[in-house]
């Protein structure tokens, strides 16, 4: 049987460069070790879109390894590839033996969570699912700062001669993307991503404008900051929300399956009052060394719809809520 030649398609194309997109991002954040590559499992060797270890580790347990895959698709992210995504991190979790020496090598032993990244939103089947499962969810969809990246993407792809797409390699695609990004006029300076803990509990991708997290200094004496959070944006699968923090915009996406709870909470509270809070694990940089922190951010109501009008009048239409 001779062998058949794999071309490369652009959607492909585009997932293939959003997913490279991505962890550089979360690379620059300073707070994941990102390499993409093979893991073995108990049953099989898992292409794996990346995986990293947190920088900032947590007592009592062992280093925490990130596994994550990157979607770029149109459609809603479905409760199959969820699935199938937690069977790969059950069976990489679930590849830990004893050595011949019969000695526990702690330093290589890790306590691996799973994240999806997405452009799409996750449909409510995926979101049980992946609640139920210990899978974290990120969906870029409705942030206009990664939109304009995913266009970006796009516009990229759609001028790549189709004979050229169907003999390139991924290398050599992601080459000329980050040719593209130094000499093309047209492309976006790239957002800032940072991880944010929403109540201590459920890590959140926090998007602003290019290093909006440098200029964000805490006070000298205390970790903590105020911050304010400006509005919500209602959608099928998901909620975003918009936050004032020191002078920055910043928006993260939450699935419904999760957001449900916050919104109940937040439409129950008073303006000016707590709503939730955010840690910010972050490593400031001075001079050859660097310093880690953990931001406490307390996100409070506006004062009032007056407050919102002034920071942020382009979010006035029928679809937001300052609640």
């Amino acid at each position: 049987m001779s062998n058949m030649n794999i071309f490369m398609r652009d959607f492909q194309a585009r997932g293939y460069i959003f997913e490279k997109v991505i962890w550089d991002l979360l690379g620059g954040a300073g707070y994941i070790d990102v390499k993409p590559g093979n893991l073995n499992g108990r049953g099989a060797s898992h292409q794996i879109d990346a995986y990293g270890t947190l920088e900032i580790p947590t007592a009592f347990t062992y280093p925490i390894r990130l596994i994550a895959e990157a979607k770029c698709y149109k459609r809603t992210i479905d409760l199959g590839i969820v699935r199938n995504f937690f069977g790969v991190i059950q069976d990489i979790s679930e590849n830990y033996v004893i050595g011949e020496n019969k000695e526990r090598n702690t330093p290589n032993r890790y306590l691996d969570s799973g994240c999806i990244f997405s452009v799409s939103p996750f449909s409510p089947e995926a979101q049980n699912y992946a609640w139920a499962h210990n899978i974290f969810l990120v969906s870029f969809s409705g942030i206009p700062r990664m939109n304009r990246i995913y266009q970006n993407i796009k516009q990229f792809v759609s001028e790549i001669d189709s004979d050229i797409l169907k003999e390139i390699k991924k290398e050599e695609l992601i080459a000329k993307f980050d040719f593209f990004k130094s000499t093309d006029d047209t492309y976006t300076a790239p957002p800032t991503l940072v991880v944010g803990i929403l109540d201590n509990a459920y890590p959140v991708m926090l998007v602003g404008n290019n290093g909006w997290i440098k200029r964000i200094k805490p006070p000298k004496n205390t970790d903590n900051i105020l911050g304010v959070k400006i509005n919500r944006k209602s959608r099928p699968d998901e909620t975003i929300f918009n936050l004032h923090l020191n002078g920055e915009i910043v928006s993260f996406n939450l699935p419904n399956a999760i957001a449900k709870k916050l919104i109940e909470r937040i439409d129950k509270t008073d303006y000016g009052e707590k709503v939730f809070g955010l840690d910010i694990p972050l490593k400031y940089a001075f001079s050859e060394s660097s310093v880690r922190r953990i931001l406490k951010v307390d996100i409070n109501l506006p004062n009032n719809q007056d407050y919102v009008n002034t920071i942020s009048p382009q979010n006035k239409n029928s679809e937001n809520t300052t609640r």
